[in-house]
């Protein structure tokens, strides 16, 4: 995923205080800013100066927080064009908390062909193929294990702590670690989700043969 043409186009349909769109010009230097101002800083520790690598919400924070801490940050941020470089960092969180806050999936397994009990038996991890959505799922989502077959429900859910790709384990299939939580003691069954207005329409309830879904923030809840 190109995060600096993502945000380009995020920022396109931004509004200024004035109620007016971001210019051009204005949304080129903040992109020139984000990719280059920070190699000039003074750091003490390592942190990416092509900010555009950083997908992650939560690691974008960490190293900002070093970032205006650096002793020539003012020096830097002056030096940039109407204060590019601290106006784009701010734009860039605002679209990393946006556009990129975990989401939540729901990942299916087949029973037959995957013993979800015995993989977690000794680990709080599991590896599972991606087929679809492979753009947009990503590192921190939260994600509900769903059995399919006679007993199909959730069974646990967990956090994907990488994003997706090859994976060795996974016979060199593009797929994401993750890290799950206890089964849980009763399955989520897909009859009571069916039963529930907000859940009935849950995109594994209506089309099963995938085995991998979004879950709206209201089908969550």
């Amino acid at each position: 995923m190109n995060m600096k043409s993502e945000f380009k186009s995020w920022m396109k349909n931004q509004k200024m205080k004035s109620g007016n769109n971001y210019s051009d010009s204005t949304i080129d230097s903040y992109i020139t800013a984000i990719k280059n101002s920070t190699a000039k800083l003074e750091l003490d520790k390592d942190v990416l100066t092509d900010l555009f690598l950083y997908t992650s919400p939560s690691e974008f924070d960490d190293a900002r927080q070093l970032i205006i801490k650096a002793p020539n940050f003012a020096e830097v941020n002056n030096a940039s064009s109407h204060h590019s470089y601290s106006s784009g960092i701010k734009m860039y969180e605002k679209f990393l908390k946006e556009v990129y806050a975990p989401s939540s999936w729901i990942f299916q397994f087949n029973p037959k062909s995957f013993d979800y009990e015995e993989e977690t038996k000794y680990e709080d991890s599991i590896a599972l193929i991606i087929k679809n959505y492979r753009n947009k799922i990503k590192k921190g989502d939260r994600v509900y294990i769903w059995r399919s077959g006679k007993n199909a429900g959730i069974v646990s859910r967990g956090t994907i702590t990488c994003n997706p790709e090859v994976k060795v384990k996974l016979d060199k299939n593009i797929g994401v670690d993750i890290k799950v939580e206890p089964q849980f003691k009763n399955v989520i069954t897909k009859e009571l989700l069916k039963s529930d207005e907000r859940t009935r329409n849950l995109g594994v309830i209506k089309m099963p043969r995938p085995t991998t879904y979004p879950v709206k923030k209201e089908e969550e809840e």
